[in-house]
Order: C-alpha cells, then sequence, then structure tokens
C-alpha cells in the first residue's frame, strides 16, 4: 500500500519513488489519496494490469513525479 496526501504530491519524494523505483519492481501496489477520510483508491496494480479509479488525480501525480528531461534544463 503507498499512502500519498495529493496536495503535497508536487513536493513529496514518495510519488517520484512509486513511479521511478517501486512500481518497475513490485508485484502489485495501490496508490491512495490520504487527503480525505476515509483514504479513497486512485489506482491499482496486479500481475501488469493497471486499473484506475481516479483518472485525474493519478495523471497528475504521475506527471509530478516525471524526471524533467536534462537537456531542457
Amino acid at each position: 500500500m503507498f499512502r500519498l496526501k495529493t496536495s503535497d504530491a508536487d513536493t513529496q519524494p514518495g510519488s517520484k519513488n512509486l513511479f521511478r523505483l517501486y512500481r518497475p519492481i513490485l508485484d502489485h501496489w495501490r496508490l491512495y489519496d490520504a487527503s480525505r477520510l476515509p483514504p479513497g483508491l486512485i489506482a491499482q496494480e496486479d500481475q501488469l494490469s493497471l486499473s484506475i479509479r481516479e483518472e485525474s488525480l493519478f495523471q497528475r501525480i504521475q506527471l509530478q513525479s516525471e524526471v524533467p528531461d536534462e537537456q531542457s534544463q
């Protein structure tokens, strides 16, 4: 289980670690929105099958977690 406060998605290293480090090596994972109670499931992946419940939120977190192109800096 991976919990992330969505309001902190751009400043929290956790989202970057999920997409860069952990997702490629995990058999399954779940991403929750912990900014509300009860926490809501954003997405999960099992056996290489990705299921997204909150598409726009998942895309936002994924985009904010991308590594900037070194040539464009």
